[in-house]
């Protein structure tokens, strides 16, 4: 049978001549993709600077609605390329949706699919503007759109009738490697770039706890909060050695999603059961459809946007030591549990 050429258009190119430098959900599944006899896999990713930058004054204008960008210039770039595949597998929103603009455009006809990041829920207040209907115009003509949880590919359908499909990231306890008991320290870690994390109400948590804490996530996300004197606050670029080796020491993780249509701290979460810590997350929808986590077993849960009941459930676990070792064991007992390469093989 003849291979499926498949295109992956990036952002960068994945680092797939040392996959152990980086957790598995870096590569996206394409390590999965690229390896299958079935496909003839190709990757194109640059994106010259001057078209960039002439296109950039058009594209702010769709962040600026969306908070997603447009990067028509880098699809156009590989336009060629794209018309001699059988499927275009695009990494981000802000790829996939110009190379549906270029299908519809009648420009390719391959198969399209994409990596939705947040778009969904940027649409979900923006139903009544002529924007929003341009925009599942055009995801109606995609194939395949992967969603990080059931509601986030739910929400596609209903809202713009796309083809949203659910595929299950897993973690990667070949990478997390925990540490000893003896490297723990008296201070509480919680990490995250993305989208949709509830920090005000773990900064206002944190700040009546008063116990030593980190937090890892860019400067825009905490922008105009109140940060706590026991925070120490990390808008740097950290390693993954360095966000490793504070996982070992801290004594509690927290994992702060809000209660939106998509998946949140997916990662970080993952992070922190792979790595063997007592973790606390917020309760949502997203989070517990995606994942069947127990109460008390692998996770400790608060409920979202709530910061007495984030307070309390972390002075529950910091009095507790048995409770933090316990679910330190059955959080790491369940990330191994999870089926190895799930991400990739739901993509294929």
């Amino acid at each position: 049978m003849k291979p499926i050429n498949l295109l992956y258009l990036a952002t960068s190119r994945p680092p797939y001549e040392h996959p152990d430098s980086v957790p598995s959900v870096v590569l996206k599944g394409t390590d999965v993709l690229r390896n299958d006899p079935a496909f003839s896999f190709s990757i194109r990713h640059s994106r010259p600077k001057i078209p960039a930058l002439l296109w950039r004054i058009f594209e702010r204008y769709f962040i600026k609605r969306t908070t997603i960008g447009f990067r028509l210039d880098q699809a156009l770039r590989h336009l060629i390329a794209m018309r001699r595949q059988d499927v275009v597998f695009a990494q981000t929103d802000s790829l996939g949706l110009p190379v549906l603009l270029l299908k519809r455009l009648g420009l390719i006809q391959a198969r399209v699919g994409f990596i939705s990041a947040g778009l969904i829920n940027n649409l979900e207040n923006k139903t009544h503007i002529q924007l929003f209907r341009f925009y599942a115009w055009l995801l109606q003509a995609a194939d395949f759109i992967v969603c990080w949880s059931p509601i986030e590919a739910q929400s596609y359908q209903e809202l713009t009738n796309a083809p949203g499909r659910f595929v299950l990231l897993e973690g990667d306890p070949s990478f997390y490697q925990p540490g000893s008991p003896e490297e723990e320290q008296a201070f509480i870690l919680c990490v995250g770039r993305d989208l949709g994390r509830d920090w005000s109400t773990v900064l206002e948590a944190l700040g009546k706890l008063g116990t030593p804490a980190k937090i890892v996530t860019s400067a825009h996300r905490v922008k105009g909060q109140t940060i706590p004197p026991n925070v120490e606050l990390h808008t740097e670029q950290v390693s993954f050695e360095t966000l490793n080796n504070w996982y070992r020491q801290a004594q509690l993780v927290i994992v702060n999603p809000q209660e939106i249509g998509r998946f949140t701290g997916q990662r970080a979460l993952l992070e922190a059961l792979g790595m063997r810590k007592a973790t606390v997350a917020a309760r949502t929808r997203a989070l517990v459809s995606t994942y069947d986590l127990q109460d008390q077993h692998e996770v400790l849960f608060y409920e979202p946007g709530q910061v007495n009941s984030l307070v309390s459930v972390v002075q529950h676990a910091q009095q507790n030591l048995s409770l933090r070792g316990s679910l330190a064991e059955q959080g790491r007992a369940f990330i191994e549990s999870l089926p190895k390469d799930a991400f990739g093989n739901g993509i294929r």
